[in-house]
This record gives structure tokens, C-alpha cells and sequence, in this order.
């Protein structure tokens, strides 16, 4: 009778939860199961996975789970908190935790589960680490006892009894035992190799993600780098709160620098460590270029003096530098003064027209890697025109009939690459002189017979640039009377080196001719002297002759002489020579080519172009 009763009643429970979790698998798909306290102890008997805790009263829920682990079954603690809950697999022991829900192992160490983790490993339970449960002890056997014997009693008969049915009893259930809670460890700080000498600028690595804590692992660390000493780090790469630090080494003077690190990591309990030693890293200094700067150079103009100037140059290293300029472009070559110096200077050239011309600076800080920089500049040269200063000579005294030369190569230019035209003129004197390269600078003459002695005779040089400057400047001369002639022959002038083509007009020209007596009239007679054929002269009494250039078959030259006499029967010769060029002929199939026009033209069309084309007999007759 008390089997079945027990019986019955474990079944109406059975039933009671089954329809509860029907219920709550209706309501919420999602929770396979609800436990309570007070049936906690049923879950080892219902297998259902995964199992759902879930507090829905007002206070925290406390009870246990269990796990099969290598054929063993562990018993895990658990405490949730309202509003928290958490799912258990009880066959992975995988447990997922929304919240912060409390789990205790079977050796009795607490934890905070806030995320998905095996209980296993979250508790670092494995091999010898998972409790091996004690096999139950038998007592020994006792000797059974044989009682001393006794009379035999009849005792006196009485009915029958049935004792009273007892309901079944429910041992109490026992509240979890909170085990003693173990001391805190700090974590242990795990910072891997890193470079001792580096180079600035460089980027550096400094690695503590292998650091641990003994009760959490590498969960809920945090870490908290600084700079303690040094030169300070102007820029990082991660983060400061990061296990994996990464920076660029700031720059440092020549003679190098460091810096100092530091390293504090704190684990979920506020237990913090140190890095066991300062990270310390001496950073080697880069040699820097100089950075090289010059002045702005505003035009100059020529003949000026520029000043080159690089005193703006510095080097980012604090070094002393050393200078050296030099000319680019090589035409107008200048020269530079101070070349080796910050500040250096040159005289503008003389030039043409507006140039420019480009200077360079290159700037050393005595280092061999990088101990360089160059610079160039832009000078603008501007042309200003200056009129040349004429300079005749010196005033001078000559005989008559002697040979004198006039000198103007003291003139003044003070654009040195202009070139210059000279004209000699006599402005003053009572005979006139004929003046030979009065277009030079260095012209000649022959001194004339004057009527009495000390005659004074004045000459003018006039020089120009090409921009049309000019000036002017005379000289006197003095001729001395050292003879009785009192009268001049007349000097003859003739243009030489005459070129024509054949069957075209030439002229013999002799009209700057001149006569020492200005008031003297001259005539003047013209001849053939040389080459052939013989022509005919027009006007061979004239100043300027004329005539018609023979038909040659070859170029030929041809000689004429001219005459010219004063009054007095004074005269003077000049030869010039007249060079004949030969027009290559044309030949009959031109002819035959344009018969057909010229047959309207009539009668005088035909012998023009007859002349032309047909070989025409030598001699003046072959002039058109």
C-alpha cells in the first residue's frame, strides 16, 4: 500500500510538469524548459536538451544542472538573478548566458558567465581536474549471533491488526552550499621581443596579447599602455588601450634619443600588473637634408650688380652648412663673387635684348647620406640702350702732300655687344680732302697743298648703335706749308666691283670725284682698257657713263679706265672693273612649245622671241 501511494504521487508530479512544460513550449517556442527550486531535484530524471532557466520571479533562483562529461556526470551550481537567464546543454555542458548569471563547479569555484562558453573549459576542467566519484563502501560482515535459548511462551491470542496508513514524506530540500571563495590572482604580463635600436621615424611593434590571468585566462583583461620617458611619440598607430601597440618613433637630435614605455593590465576583479621591467628603445638619429632657399631676385639691368642670397638655408638638424654657387646657362658668362658663401654676387652683362639666366646653389651639411640639397634661381637681365660716346682723337699736325690717318677707336660703347657705324666728314678748311673708308673706324686721306702754312682743317666723327643713338666728336688738323705748289690735282673716285647680266644696262660711276679747289669744274673721260668684247660707251665724257652689257657665252670681265682734269690740267686716273654674267640659253624646244601662241601675235612677237631664244652673234650687235 505504501508503494502504490508513492507511486501515484510521483506520477501526478510527472504529470504536472509535463503539462507545465506544454505550456510554456506554447507560450515561448524558444525555452525548451522551466525549472524551479523546489523540483530541481527532477532533472535527472527528464532528458531534455537544451535546458532554459529563467527567472521570472522577484528574487535570485538558485539551484544546480548536471552534465555528462566522459561518461561522468558533473554537478554545476548555478545562481540567476531577475531578469537574467541561461540555457545548458546538458550533454555538450555548453551553457549561454544572458546577463550576468553565477555558475559554480563541482570543486566549488565561482565564476560570472555573460556570454556563450563550454562550462568545461570556462572552469578549466579537464583530466585529473574533473572529481572521480567514490565507490560505496560495504561494512564487514558481522558473525551472526545466536541469542541464549529460551523457554517457549505461548503468549495469549490477539486479533489481528492493520496498521494505519502513512503518507508518503518528502525529505526537506537542502539550500546550496556556497563554497569558500578562492584569492584573486593577478594577471601575468606576457610582452613579446621587441627592438632595443631603432631609427626615427621607424615604425615599432610592442606585443602583450600572450599575457593571462590565472583565473579568467585572457578574458576580461584590459590593458593601458603610456609613455613614461623620452622624447615624446607624436604618433600612434592603435589605440592605447589595446594588447598589440603600434607607433612611429619621433625624430630625435644627431646625437640620438629614447624612449620609455609603460604597460598596466587590470583583470575582471580590478587585480592590475606591470610590465616587469621598463620598455625602454633607443631611437638613432636620420641625417636630414638641408632644405636649401634663395632669395627672390627682382630684374636687373644690365651692367647692374645682382646679389645672390641663400642665408634662408637651415638645416632641420641644427648642422653647419657650407655653400657653393655656380652659372647654368653658359652664355653670357659671368663671374661670380663669393661663390662659396651664403651671399654672392656678378655684374649684370650687356646684352641685346632682355635675358634670362639661371644660378644654382648647392648647400652641404658634412654628412655623406643625405647631406645635400639644390636650388635654382631665375635672374632676369634687362636691356637698356645707352648711346655710344664717339672719341675722334686728339688734335694733330700734318705736311702738305703727306698720307694721315684718322683714329676713332678710343669711342665709348657702352653696350658692349652693339655694333657700331662710323662716319667720317670734314666739316671745316678751305680745300676739299678726299677721304678714303669714311666709313671705318681707322679712314685715310692725302693731305692737300694748302695756300699758306698752319691751314686748319676740322673732321667730324658721327657713331650710332642700332637703336639709332648716336654722337659726335671732332679733330683738328694743322697742315704745315713745306713746298711752292699752291694748287691740287683732282681726285679720283670711282664705284668698283661693278656686276651685271648680260644684255642689261650698265653704268660707270665717278661722280664723287673731287677737286682740292672746291670751286674747280672737272672733265672726265671714259675708255675700255681690257677684255673682250669691245663695247660701246654712252656719255664716255660724263661723270657717269653708260653701256650695254654684251651676250657672252661665258662670264667675262671688262676693264675701264677714268680721267678727270681741272681747269688747270691738273688730272687724276681711277680703273674699275665690270664683271659680265653669262644667262644660260634656253634652246628651240621652247619654241616648239609655244609656236602655236604666238602665231597671233604676229611679225613682232616672232622676232622678239627669236632674239631671245636663238643663239644670238657675239659682239654689241647680241644686245636686245
Amino acid at each position: 500500500m505504501k508503494k502504490s501511494l508513492i507511486t501515484f504521487v510521483s506520477i501526478t508530479i510527472s504529470i504536472s510538469i509535463l503539462f507545465l512544460s506544454i505550456f510554456t513550449n506554447i507560450s515561448n517556442p524558444s525555452i525548451t524548459f522551466i525549472i524551479f527550486n523546489n523540483i530541481g531535484p527532477l532533472l535527472k530524471e527528464i532528458d531534455a536538451k537544451p535546458i532554459a532557466i529563467e527567472n521570472i520571479a522577484g528574487s535570485e533562483k538558485i539551484g544546480k544542472i548536471s552534465c555528462l562529461v566522459d561518461g561522468k556526470k558533473l554537478d554545476f551550481g548555478y545562481k540567476v538573478q531577475k531578469g537574467e537567464n541561461v540555457t545548458v546543454d546538458d550533454q555538450t555542458c555548453k551553457a549561454k548566458a544572458e546577463g550576468n548569471v553565477e555558475f559554480t563547479d563541482p570543486n566549488g569555484e565561482r565564476k560570472q558567465l555573460n556570454n556563450e562558453q563550454e562550462l568545461i573549459k570556462f572552469f578549466g576542467l579537464g583530466g585529473g581536474s574533473i572529481p572521480t566519484e567514490k565507490p560505496p563502501q560495504t561494512p564487514p560482515a558481522k558473525p551472526p549471533q545466536t541469542p541464549p535459548a529460551k523457554p517457549p511462551q505461548t503468549p495469549p491470542a490477539k486479533p489481528p491488526q492493520t496498521p494505519p496508513a502513512k503518507p508518503p514524506q518528502t525529505p526537506p530540500e537542502k539550500p546550496p552550499q556556497t563554497p569558500t571563495p578562492k584569492q584573486n590572482k593577478p594577471p601575468i604580463v606576457q610582452l613579446a621581443n621587441f627592438p632595443k635600436l631603432v631609427k626615427e621615424n621607424t615604425t615599432v611593434t610592442l606585443n602583450a596579447a600572450a599575457t593571462t590571468d590565472p583565473e579568467d585566462g585572457k578574458n576580461f583583461l584590459k590593458f593601458q599602455w603610456a609613455q613614461s620617458a623620452g622624447v615624446p611619440i607624436k604618433k600612434f598607430l592603435t589605440k592605447l588601450d589595446s594588447p598589440i601597440l603600434r607607433f612611429v618613433l619621433p625624430e630625435v637630435p644627431p646625437a640620438g634619443g629614447s624612449i620609455t614605455m609603460q604597460l598596466i593590465v587590470t583583470d575582471s576583479k580590478g587585480e592590475s600588473s606591470m610590465s616587469k621591467s621598463p620598455i625602454f628603445i633607443s631611437v638613432e638619429n636620420v641625417n636630414k637634408p638641408p632644405i636649401a632657399s634663395i632669395s627672390k631676385i627682382i630684374p636687373k639691368n644690365e651692367n647692374s650688380t645682382v646679389t645672390l642670397n641663400a642665408s634662408g638655408s637651415k638645416d632641420p638638424d641644427g648642422e653647419p652648412l657650407k655653400f657653393v654657387w655656380r652659372q647654368i646657362n653658359p652664355k653670357p658668362k659671368v663671374t661670380i663673387e663669393n661663390n662659396q658663401s651664403a651671399v654672392a654676387s656678378f655684374v649684370a652683362p650687356n646684352v641685346h635684348k632682355d635675358i634670362n639666366m639661371k644660378f644654382s646653389i648647392n648647400v652641404f651639411d658634412g654628412n655623406k647620406i643625405n647631406g645635400k640639397a639644390n636650388k635654382t634661381v631665375n635672374v632676369l637681365i634687362k636691356q637698356i640702350n645707352l648711346p655710344p660716346v664717339a672719341d675722334a682723337g686728339k688734335n694733330f699736325v700734318a705736311n702738305e702732300s703727306s698720307n694721315v690717318t684718322l683714329n676713332g677707336n678710343k669711342t665709348k660703347n657702352p653696350d658692349k655687344l652693339d655694333k657700331i657705324k662710323y662716319l667720317w666728314t670734314q666739316v671745316a678748311g678751305d680745300l676739299l680732302i678726299d677721304i678714303k673708308n669714311e666709313k671705318t673706324i681707322k679712314p685715310s686721306f692725302k693731305v692737300p697743298f694748302v695756300k699758306q702754312n698752319n691751314s686748319l682743317y676740322t673732321f667730324k666723327l658721327t657713331v650710332t648703335d642700332p637703336k639709332g643713338l648716336n654722337s659726335s666728336d671732332t679733330v683738328n688738323m694743322t697742315v704745315r706749308k713745306i713746298s711752292n705748289i699752291t694748287v691740287n690735282p683732282p681726285t679720283v673716285q670711282v664705284v668698283q666691283n661693278l656686276t651685271v647680266q648680260e644684255g642689261t644696262n650698265a653704268t660707270l660711276n665717278a661722280a664723287k670725284s673731287k677737286d682740292p679747289d672746291v670751286n674747280e669744274k672737272l672733265t672726265f673721260q671714259w675708255k675700255q682698257i681690257g677684255g673682250q668684247p669691245l663695247i660701246d660707251l654712252r656719255k664716255a665724257n660724263d661723270a657717269i657713263a653708260e653701256f650695254t652689257a654684251p651676250v657672252v657665252k661665258e662670264n667675262t670681265t671688262l676693264t675701264f679706265n677714268v680721267t678727270a682734269t681741272n681747269k688747270k690740267g691738273l688730272n687724276d686716273t681711277a680703273t674699275t672693273f665690270v664683271k659680265i654674267v653669262n644667262t644660260p640659253e634656253q634652246g628651240f624646244p621652247i619654241i616648239y612649245a609655244i609656236i602655236g601662241g604666238i602665231g597671233a601675235a604676229g611679225a613682232a612677237a616672232a622676232f622678239v622671241i627669236y632674239k631671245f631664244f636663238m643663239v644670238r652673234p657675239s659682239g654689241p650687235g647680241r644686245a636686245i
